[in-house]
């Protein structure tokens, strides 16, 4: 069974067709006008190229400063990367929409003024002991963590998210919905298997650009959580495997324990605020008994629910193994 990466399944939890239309082939679809999703995505995996030589550096230098000029070689390659992947959609065909028509020309700058700011922060605590920087973990799907580390005897990883701009009013719920979220679960999950222990704390670096913040929030990996992301992840994996022609491993799936586990995508926020139920993974960690201080349980009044009360599904019959395959 393939494991997918985290990028595939978030999009697969957003539509199952535009996953198929954007990933399923080398050639895939993309909108002709480019929105800010487009440019934001562009100018993260820029800044992240940069930062992944300067996390290479304080693994190897124990983290020592950089020279001046060190620096300027990271920013170049960013701010380059920046402006030929850029260049890459306009000449494919896309169109920049009106509202973001300048950043042809200030996107690179933008990204390097990023990458140099937070070098010469230095928001990487002394006390981590930095395992790896950006270590691809095959045996994890594709999956590479920015860092690896260790803190308090403790095994963690870090994971560096770049914006161009963020309204501090949606400050904490950006926060809360990179750690709460599927990546940040999946590296927790295939550091876990690389290191043959488990991984208890994962943190996330945010760089804002303007106004210019760079926020370090860890959070500590809960058993009951991780073995939910494990549950979930292999009722996904199975599913996108057989929309994507290998159903065989699903096929084997419901015949051995006749059902698929109901997920859940780790999509715990909405513009509205929390979903109906996050507080039953989160705070309850679907304990039933627990789950009774913020629900009740009724009769639905109406033909059709998908199970019969008299048959509550059995969560303890279904155990993940997800990558056993």
């Amino acid at each position: 069974m393939r494991i997918y990466s985290s990028s595939h399944v978030e999009k697969f939890n957003e539509c199952p067709a535009d996953w198929f239309l954007q990933f399923a082939e080398r050639e895939s679809w993309v909108p002709i006008n480019m929105g800010r999703p487009a440019v934001a995505r562009i100018a993260g995996q820029s800044f992240a190229k940069g930062v992944a030589e300067y996390h290479k550096f304080i693994v190897h230098r124990k983290h020592m400063a950089p020279e001046a000029d060190q620096v300027k070689e990271w920013c170049l390659l960013a701010g380059g990367m920046a402006e030929r992947e850029l260049k890459r959609y306009l000449d494919a065909g896309c169109i920049l929409i009106p509202d973001l028509a300048d950043f042809e020309k200030s996107l690179a700058g933008l990204v390097m003024r990023g990458l140099h700011r937070y070098i010469d922060k230095a928001p990487i605590p002394k006390n981590w002991e930095i395992l790896h920087a950006e270590k691809r973990i095959d045996e994890g799907g594709y999956c590479r963590p920015d860092l690896i580390y260790r803190v308090g005897g403790e095994l963690a990883h870090a994971d560096v998210k770049f914006k161009l701009r963020l309204d501090t009013r949606y400050k904490e719920k950006n926060i809360k919905a990179y750690l709460n979220g599927w990546q940040f679960h999946h590296n927790a999950w295939a550091v876990g298997k690389l290191m043959k222990e488990s991984c208890k704390l994962m943190t996330l670096i945010m760089v804002v650009l303007e106004p210019f913040e760079i926020v370090v929030r860890t959070s500590r990996i809960e058993d009951y959580r991780m073995r939910l992301w494990e549950q979930s992840a292999e009722a996904l994996w199975l599913i996108m495997n057989a929309m994507d022609g290998n159903w065989q491993p699903l096929a084997d799936h419901i015949r051995v324990h006749g059902s698929l586990y109901p997920y859940h995508n780790f999509h715990f926020e909405t513009q509205f605020g929390k979903t109906e139920m996050a507080d039953a993974v989160l705070e309850y960690a679907l304990d039933e008994q627990a789950m009774k201080q913020g629900y009740i349980k009724m009769d639905q009044g109406y033909e059709g629910v998908v199970r019969s009360t008299k048959e509550p599904f059995d969560y303890t019959k279904h155990t993940a193994v997800a990558g056993d395959e």
